[in-house]
């Protein structure tokens, strides 16, 4: 972003409906890189929410209750007082863009929003709503194409892909100790992680079907799945169903779980549908090779056969088969673990993500307020 006059950064509220996992750690990390290249910025959002993003250094506007669909019509007053010495309301994910759409109509702000997730994917209604507000807003950001691609609205919307941090080379032998000490895994036994969400968008049945033969065929093999939701116990129920609960262990949220992928062997994303991935670009960001379901923004991001494997989202045999192969085959790990690593410097860092948001805003900027 052209910074020869500071006066011009434009002032930036993010506004985030009830969130946590992947949205808040984007977020957090979104709102500190601008902030460290002079864009200022502000997060509103629900108490539980806050907490989630974890950037205590950030300025917050306490929203409580949210003012999501249950409140349509309202707009919490602090929320637009704030509004009115800004330039960008940013609003993150679709239920944020309502409130947001109402606080412009009144502040004259302009509305930024941010998909995560590709539309329709539980809904045909929610691809209805996705392109009407879309429409509504100022500009989108998708953070995939494939995101992009389902809206429609090609004059409004940008693709800003996701950004990670890059740990530092010589720290990647000492991270991959310190996190198999975290999860009691020992330093030769093969080991695969999975991080995320337990919804069941995210695939993670799948992964414990598919493990089952993995372990039969590769019996020193480990699993740890990471994080926490509404599947937790389903997931529990079907790990022990499959004699792999002893193996499969659901290690529960984790605040950092992005600093326990530099333990695995194979970090593996089998969603049913994804709108980029962030557990991914942190595990290639952390040298570490990768297996992912070939959908959404995962399919951009996992160049096969270079940086990664792709499998077909909802097939056992094809995720086993992936995993089988890259678990017994150190040579391949190493080989994508270096090229992923590469494409997480060049194309995914939170810097990149950070000036090319920037870019936008002032794009945003130069259209002046609503009127």
């Amino acid at each position: 972003m052209p910074q020869d006059d500071a006066s011009r950064l434009p002032s930036v509220i993010h506004l985030l409906r009830p969130a946590a996992g992947g949205m808040a750690v984007h977020v957090r990390r979104l709102a500190q890189g601008l902030t460290g290249i002079g864009v200022p910025c502000r997060l509103a959002a629900d108490q539980a929410t806050l907490t989630a993003v974890n950037a205590p250094g950030l300025p917050q506007i306490l929203l409580e209750p949210f003012p999501g669909n249950a409140c349509f019509g309202t707009v919490p007053p602090d929320l637009v007082a704030a509004s009115r010495d800004a330039d960008i309301l940013h609003a993150h994910g679709l239920r944020a863009a309502l409130p947001a759409l109402r606080c412009a109509r009144r502040s004259g702000i302009q509305v930024v929003l941010t998909l995560h997730n590709v539309p329709g994917s539980t809904s045909g209604a929610e691809m209805l709503v996705a392109r009407t507000l879309a429409r509504r807003c100022c500009r989108v950001i998708a953070v995939s194409d494939a995101i992009a691609r389902t809206l429609r609205s090609p004059g409004r919307v940008r693709v800003v892909v996701n950004g990670v941090p890059i740990p530092e080379c010589d720290d990647l032998p000492k991270l991959r100790e310190i996190s198999r000490q975290q999860l009691g895994v020992g330093p030769d036994v093969p080991l695969a992680i999975a991080a995320g969400r337990l919804a069941r968008e995210k695939g993670f049945d799948i992964l414990l079907r598919a493990w089952a033969e993995v372990k039969s065929r590769i019996p020193a093999a480990e699993l740890r799945i990471i994080g926490a939701g509404p599947e937790h116990g389903r997931l529990r129920r079907l790990g022990q169903s499959l004699g792999a609960d002893a193996h499969a262990i659901l290690a529960g949220p984790v605040p950092e779980a992005s600093l326990l992928l530099s333990g695995a062997d194979v970090v593996v994303a089998p969603s049913r549908s994804e709108g980029q991935g962030l557990t991914i670009l942190e595990a290639m960001a952390s040298g570490v090779a990768v297996a992912a379901s070939r959908t959404g923004g995962l399919v951009a991001s996992v160049e096969t056969p270079r940086s990664g494997l792709l499998f077909e989202p909802g097939s056992t045999r094809s995720l086993q088969e992936a995993l089988l192969r890259l678990l017994t085959d150190a040579a391949l790990r190493r080989r994508l673990a270096c090229n992923g690593r590469a494409a997480a410097e060049a194309s995914y860092s939170v810097e990149r993500m950070a000036h090319d948001t920037a870019l936008l805003y002032a794009e945003v900027q130069s259209l002046g307020r609503q009127t």
